[in-house]
């Protein structure tokens, strides 16, 4: 479940979370069971946990500590027996409760992207523009200038924040290929002039920029469909 999907409507994330009984709010005409029943003898997954409020949060207590729960509006306990696992792109410190952070016995800290080796960066933008290729049977060429940028690039964003980038990039490929109405396998070609990150190319760490680019071909890389 995303958290996130629900944000403006705490009541309607708790009903998903909890389920609810008949009669427990406006609109609610039927029992309804929740994804904490649904998840009993498996895992569930609350993506962006910090969107769910410090209500949500102390309700989940009774199903951490004692694995059980009341569905909203009703007063019977039910048991339930699952593993829960909870993500979040914010400071935890600040954006959960401290009760509900020391009932969480294990905490993996994903490191950000300009925290991961150079090596490790190009392996994913590798991967995210030939997954692009094999999806729309294309071979697409990278210019040294859009990989420079993508790879070496320092931010605060994550794995998913670059595969966004990278699709992005290859829409504006597509934009600009369109007008040429290109035939089917046609290469694709993706240079700095339609890079979603265009412009920022100053921000890169000069010594950086040397030892990638000469580990690169003039023409850049060709990235081929199922390889």
């Amino acid at each position: 479940l995303n958290c996130a999907e629900y944000a403006d409507n705490p009541q309607l994330l708790l009903s998903q979370l909890f389920g609810h009984e008949k009669g427990a709010f406006t609109g609610a005409m039927e029992r309804k069971t929740g994804l904490i029943d649904q998840a009993d003898g498996g895992i569930l997954f609350l993506d962006e946990i910090h969107r769910l409020g410090a209500t949500g949060q102390e309700i989940l207590f009774s199903v951490m500590d004692h694995g059980e729960f009341r569905r909203l509006g009703g007063i019977q306990m039910h048991k339930v027996r699952l593993l829960l696992l909870c993500a979040t792109t914010e400071d935890p410190d600040s954006a959960l409760l401290s009760t509900f952070k020391r009932r969480i016995p294990v905490v993996i800290q994903l490191p950000l992207l300009r925290e991961r080796p150079i090596r490790e960066r190009f392996s994913l933008v590798s991967l995210f523009f030939t997954q692009e290729a094999s999806r729309t049977g294309a071979p697409i060429r990278v210019s040294r200038n859009v990989l420079e940028y993508l790879v070496l690039f320092e931010s605060d964003s994550n794995i998913g924040d670059l595969k966004n980038e990278v699709l992005l990039t290859c829409a504006y490929g597509y934009m600009a290929a369109k007008s040429q109405k290109p035939e089917d396998g046609k290469e694709l070609w993706i240079d700095s002039s339609i890079s979603s990150r265009r412009g920022h190319t100053s921000q890169i760490k000069p010594e950086l920029r040397r030892m990638f680019s000469n580990a690169l071909p003039k023409e850049g890389l060709l990235f081929l469909p199922g390889t």
